[in-house]
């Protein structure tokens, strides 16, 4: 169990400036530790190390940041703060082939944070990755993130989001985690649209 007297000295190691040489060890483990102590002090110094780094790059790039951005992504989403789920959003619409955990685990964040902050780029990237990865956990991930996002989208998108879903070749469909997964984005869109279409006459 944590002594929460802890919490402003691992604190103190966030915030800018904490990842100019990259994240070690050290620093991820404090991430991880401030995230499950679910520490709302922390959100502002995670946020602010989020706003220092690049949301694509190269394969250099992503050996130094795809890691700890999705490290920062989790202790947020585990957190709960809604006030986060902004800084997340560029990490979520990005296409980067070197910088998928971190936009596994920021649109994930962002969907649970505030599903009403992303936008119809976080929901194509998500149907983009589904297409392009062979990866049934990652594939799962991007098709529940695009239903949470999509369902928090203006009721007249959710039809159309619904046939982009249903015609999107998912790589990974094979895997029943990611079958079940792709059902309840469906699901989620389908009935919020059948709502939004019948709310007229209610």
């Amino acid at each position: 169990r944590l002594d929460q007297r802890a919490l402003p000295l691992l604190r103190a190691g966030l915030g800018p400036g904490a990842l100019e040489d990259g994240a070690s060890f050290e620093l991820s483990r404090t991430i991880e530790i401030v995230g499950r102590a679910r520490d709302r002090n922390s959100v502002a110094p995670l946020v602010a190390m989020l706003a220092e780094v690049p949301d694509a790059g190269g394969f250099d790039t992503g050996l130094k940041y795809d890691d700890v951005i999705s490290h920062i992504a989790i202790a947020l989403r585990r957190i709960g703060d809604p006030a986060a789920a902004p800084a997340l959003l560029r990490f979520a619409e990005s296409t980067s082939s070197h910088m998928r955990d971190a936009r596994n685990e920021s649109v994930l964040a962002l969907a649970m944070l505030d599903p009403t902050a992303g936008t119809r780029v976080a929901l194509d990237a998500q149907l983009e990755h589904a297409r392009e990865i062979n990866d049934r956990e990652e594939n799962a991930r991007a098709l529940l993130a695009y239903g949470m996002l999509g369902r928090a989208r203006p009721a007249d998108e959710h039809a159309g989001l619904v046939t982009a879903l249903e015609q999107t070749e998912v790589y990974a469909m094979l895997y029943v985690e990611v079958e079940l997964a792709r059902a309840v984005a469906l699901r989620m869109l389908a009935s919020s649209a059948s709502t939004s279409a019948l709310a007229p006459s209610m």
